[in-house]
C-alpha cells in the first residue's frame, strides 16, 4: 500500500513540474513564475501600509484574482481589491453589536465569491468564527465550534444549492477535531461524530473544501496521530450519508498516510 501511495505522489509531482514548465512559457516582461517580488504598499490614508507592530497571520485571495484579505491577529483585517497594490483597514466588529473586535488569526474566502469570507479567533482564550457576505463591510458571529480550545485552519466552500459551508480544524481536550456547518442554517457539527473519522487523532492541522464543492460536496482534512504521523482524509458533506473515507464512497485507500509527509507548522 505504501509503495502505491508513493508512486501516486511521485506521479503527481511529475505532473506538477511539467505543468509549471508549460506555464512558464510567457512573455519576457512577465514575472518569473517561481520567484518572489516585493509589493510596495502606500502609507497614507485611506490606504494603509502595515505598521511596524502589525503582523500577517493569514492570507486569502478571492476567485476574482484581485481581492486579497490579510488577517493581522488583531481586531482588524486588511483588504485589497487591486491585487495588493492598495489596502484598506477594516474592523472585525464592523456592522455588529459586538463592542470588542475579535482577533483575526485565521481567514478564508469562498471559492466562488470574493465577498464571502470568514475569520476566526483561534487561541485558547476564545475560538470564535465570524462571516461576512459583503466583502468585510459587516460581520455576523457564527459562535464557537463545539468544545473547541484552539483552531488551526478555516475554509469556506463554493455555494452548493445556494448555500456556503464553513469548516474549521483544531483541537478539543479529547484531541484533533474538524467542525463544519452550513452558513445561515443549523449549528456546528463535529466531524468526529461521523463515520470513518480517523481514530486517535491528537491534532487537526488543516481543512480545505474541493474547488468543485457545488457538485461533489467534498471536504478534505489533515490530522495527526503521534504514532502514525499526518493523515489525509476525505469527507462527503452529503445530506443522506455524511461520512469520512472508506465509510463513504472514497474506497478502502482512505484515510491515507503519505510516505515521507511531515507537517511543518
Amino acid at each position: 500500500m505504501k509503495s502505491k501511495i508513493s508512486k501516486l505522489w511521485g506521479l503527481g509531482l511529475i505532473i506538477t513540474l511539467l505543468a509549471s514548465l508549460v506555464i512558464s512559457v510567457a512573455p519576457a516582461s512577465a514575472v518569473e513564475p517561481l520567484s518572489w517580488i516585493e509589493e510596495k504598499l502606500p502609507g497614507s490614508a485611506p490606504f494603509f501600509a502595515l505598521s511596524g507592530g502589525d503582523e500577517i497571520y493569514d492570507l486569502a485571495i478571492g476567485p476574482d484574482g484581485g481581492t486579497v484579505y490579510a488577517a493581522t491577529g488583531e481586531g482588524t483585517i486588511y483588504k485589497s481589491t487591486t491585487a495588493g497594490a492598495m489596502w484598506t483597514q477594516v474592523l472585525t466588529n464592523a456592522g455588529t453589536s459586538v463592542a470588542v473586535a475579535i482577533e483575526s488569526d485565521l481567514i478564508a474566502v469562498a471559492a466562488d465569491d470574493s465577498d464571502v469570507l470568514a475569520i476566526a479567533q483561534a487561541n485558547a482564550d476564545n475560538v470564535t468564527v465570524y462571516i461576512s457576505t459583503d466583502g468585510a463591510t459587516s460581520w455576523e458571529s457564527l459562535g464557537e465550534p463545539t468544545d473547541a480550545i484552539v483552531a488551526t485552519d478555516i475554509s469556506v466552500s463554493a455555494a452548493a444549492s445556494g448555500s456556503h459551508y464553513i469548516a474549521v480544524s483544531g483541537n478539543t481536550t479529547a484531541g484533533g477535531e474538524v467542525w463544519y456547518r452550513k452558513v445561515g442554517i443549523g449549528s456546528w457539527i463535529k466531524g468526529s461524530s461521523k463515520g470513518g473519522y480517523p481514530d486517535d487523532q491528537t491534532a487537526a492541522l488543516a481543512v480545505a473544501f474541493s474547488p468543485n464543492f457545488a457538485s461533489d460536496l467534498v471536504l478534505t482534512a489533515v490530522t495527526e496521530n503521534v504514532s502514525v504521523g499526518a493523515v489525509f482524509s476525505m469527507f462527503s458533506v452529503s445530506a443522506s450519508n455524511p461520512a469520512w473515507n472508506n465509510s463513504s464512497s472514497f474506497g478502502e485507500n482512505y484515510p491515507v498516510t503519505p510516505e515521507g509527509w511531515r507537517w511543518y507548522p
